[in-house]
């Protein structure tokens, strides 16, 4: 909007409206008087071009974002911990003994309500996430505890929620979300610390039921331990019997019973056959690269597809993915299974890429066929 206003161009305009007796040159008593303020207007016009971006919610950022959320009551998601399963043999310490990991990560024994121990990162963010049967030493001697280590991860740690995933999130408030409608179980659900996406299945378990499909914010199916917070903020199960009680305990409305519950994992094998590689790459140095884009592809389509009525993988956009890399020159068909080269999850089915699997496996029945012919 004030792109224009630099400070050459006032400049140049405060000179051009001088009376044409005055010198205007370089160096000139004008010159230099009308510079000095013209520095200072320019320099007022750069704030308030950010001024003006900062109260506006597709160019707001940083603290100005977080005021823009504030005003719709939705707030940014901190960087969290990570908290882990305590495997061990021995005897336990008492919670809040320290332990570290040889990298020098730091962790706390915790305890949960219902009794279960945990280990609970002492900083925050993703890079506490995947440390699953590390060993772990305690900062202290205990002579009953003869090991310890940490188990599945309960809780997926998280990094402070970036300005664009905020702002989708201020942008989704938005929405109707309202008197329990399916948006508004998914803003309940997403605001819980740990959940990066849900998707909502009305009467799923019968009359006046909501069944929230949970996933963690690393991608992966919730814990027991993050759906038990979903279900205490939504609807606590107060009786035990795994359902939510509908009393209006939680934020969702009185006689709605909800029900938090992990997705249903299909693990899925995608096949490339075919495959002939780039100068410079072999299957060795090619396959890593190819498993990553893969698995890329496949949570883009789950966050795209999961609060939807279906998530959607499609070979032909992977293999679109995999020609942009360059490692691989030439490639046949690509499908999932070996079979299939479209696929559609709905209800609580989630995909997960199990492998990649490069072979020759139709230059093999081409030859067979040719050998045949002899």
């Amino acid at each position: 909007m004030f792109e224009n206003f630099t400070y050459e161009n006032i400049l140049s305009d405060v000179l051009a409206r001088a009376p044409d007796e005055i010198d205007t040159r370089e160096g000139s008593i004008f010159y230099d008087a009308v510079s000095a303020v013209t520095v200072k207007i320019a320099e007022l016009y750069t704030q308030l071009e950010m001024l003006y971006a900062n109260v506006n919610l597709s160019t707001a950022e940083g603290e100005a974002l977080d005021l823009k959320g504030d005003e719709r009551l939705v707030k940014r998601k901190e960087a969290t911990c990570a908290e882990y399963e305590v495997k061990y043999t021995g005897t336990l310490p008492d919670t809040g003994s320290v332990f570290y990991t040889e990298n020098g990560l730091y962790f706390t024994l915790m305890q949960y309500d219902d009794g279960v121990y945990y280990l609970q990162s002492n900083d925050t963010g993703t890079i506490l996430n995947g440390l699953e049967n590390e060993k772990v030493i305690p900062v202290e001697t205990f002579m009953d505890l003869n090991s310890i280590s940490l188990g599945k991860l309960y809780i997926p740690a998280m990094d402070l929620e970036s300005d664009d995933e905020y702002r989708q999130r201020i942008y989704d408030s938005m929405t109707p979300g309202e008197n329990g409608n399916k948006q508004h179980y998914i803003m309940w659900c997403n605001s819980v610390t740990g959940v990066g996406y849900t998707r909502i299945l009305p009467l799923k378990e019968g009359a006046n039921t909501v069944v929230g499909i949970i996933i963690a914010s690393d991608g992966t199916a919730a814990s027991e331990e993050l759906l038990k917070k979903v279900q205490d903020y939504v609807d606590p199960d107060l009786d035990g019997d795994g359902i939510g009680d509908g009393l209006g305990e939680g934020v969702a409305n009185l006689g709605a019973h909800f029900i938090a519950k992990a997705p249903t994992i299909e693990p899925i094998d995608v096949y490339i056959n075919l495959v002939t590689y780039s100068s410079g790459y072999t299957k060795d140095t090619a396959l890593p690269l190819v498993k990553e884009t893969v698995a890329d592809y496949f949570r883009e389509a789950v966050v795209s597809g999961v609060s939807g009525d279906s998530i959607v993988l499609n070979s032909s956009a992977i293999a679109s993915k995999i020609q942009q890399l360059g490692c691989i020159e030439n490639f046949g068909p690509l499908s999932f299974d070996e079979d299939e080269y479209r696929r559609v999850f709905t209800d609580d089915i989630i995909p997960s890429l199990r492998d990649v699997i490069l072979q020759w496996k139709l230059l093999k029945k081409m030859y067979m066929e040719l050998l045949k012919n002899y």
